[in-house]
């Protein structure tokens, strides 16, 4: 598996990523939006790669500041926890970025795994703060220091 930065080069692959039924099928209608617009100038765009095909791509939001929001698409063909432990050594020794933190909805369990297999805390709560199918749902916080990833207690 190799991450790569991606540019505005890589947008038809980007969207492909994006595009796949399973990742929009996952996300709120109202957030689909917000998922495909690649905005090269506010987000840090990274790919993941099994054997020379992009599996998945990793968006940095504001990726500037020292804290980021980070938002992991992956296709069925991903390999989860192990593109995520190659992916966030990249960010942090690559990037000014001190801080990762990702807004995860309280019903999407299996993000929530990957999140805390990481090494992602949960940092707090959101109550209601979720659209999906006419519902509102919580939003757990998550992060994730540079010094909790490299330098583990």
């Amino acid at each position: 598996m190799a991450i790569q930065l991606l540019t505005e080069a890589n947008t038809s692959s980007i969207l492909s990523i994006l595009n796949t039924p399973k990742v929009l099928r996952a996300s709120a209608e109202e957030n689909i939006q917000s998922i495909t617009s690649l905005d090269f100038s506010r987000n840090l765009f990274m790919g993941v790669f099994e054997q020379q095909e992009l599996v998945g791509v990793v968006r940095l939001e504001d990726f500037a500041a020292f804290v980021s929001i980070i938002h992991v698409v992956a296709t069925p063909k991903a390999y989860g926890i192990r593109g995520y432990t190659e992916v966030l050594p990249f960010i942090f020794n690559n990037t000014s970025i001190r801080k990762l933190v990702a807004f995860i909805p309280a019903f999407n369990r299996l993000t929530v795994k990957l999140a805390k297999d990481a090494g992602f805390k949960q940092e707090g709560l959101i109550s209601s703060a979720y659209a999906k199918n006419w519902r509102m749902h919580d939003l757990l916080v998550f992060g994730l220091s540079k010094g909790e990833l490299l330098c583990p207690q």
